[in-house]
């Protein structure tokens, strides 16, 4: 544990010019810890915000403006599919609407069959044969 006086002296060992390495050999210290303290001094004095210490850094800029760049190609390929998903949408409705008025025309027997004898609605069947052997079965819709 680093007590209140070893980080007052990093801190003034810092300002005076001296490295980590420098701080961590006179102090015992870890350059780990050192670099901790320093950051945590720069945050508490309002010097520096959180997470800035490396935003001079030239290729962190370059991976920003990179980011940045990438973010900005998908939000605009992005805006564009709605559009063409809507035109597609458009036709797709178009074609079940030209579907839905042919099959409106078609009159189904299940619709309005009743049977004349046991007044049934809507069970018909027929009877089919085969032309080459002429064997006979039924076929048909139960609604």
């Amino acid at each position: 544990m680093i007590t209140e006086k070893q980080k007052q002296k990093v801190i003034e060992l810092s300002q005076q010019g001296n490295s980590q390495t420098q701080i961590a050999k006179q102090l015992k210290i870890s350059r780990t810890k050192i670099l901790e303290i320093v950051k945590e001094n720069k945050i508490k004095n309002n010097k520096v915000l959180p997470g800035q210490e490396f935003e001079s850094d030239p290729d962190i800029i370059k991976l920003k403006k990179e980011a940045i760049k990438e973010e900005l190609k998908r939000k605009i390929r992005i805006s564009k599919e709605p559009f063409e998903t809507e035109e597609e949408l458009e036709e797709m409705q178009a074609q079940i609407e030209i579907l839905q008025s042919r099959l409106g025309k078609m009159l189904v027997a299940t619709d309005t069959y009743e049977c004349g004898k046991c007044g049934t609605k809507g069970k018909v069947c027929i009877t089919l044969r085969c032309s080459k052997c002429e064997h006979e079965t039924w076929w048909g819709w139960q609604v």
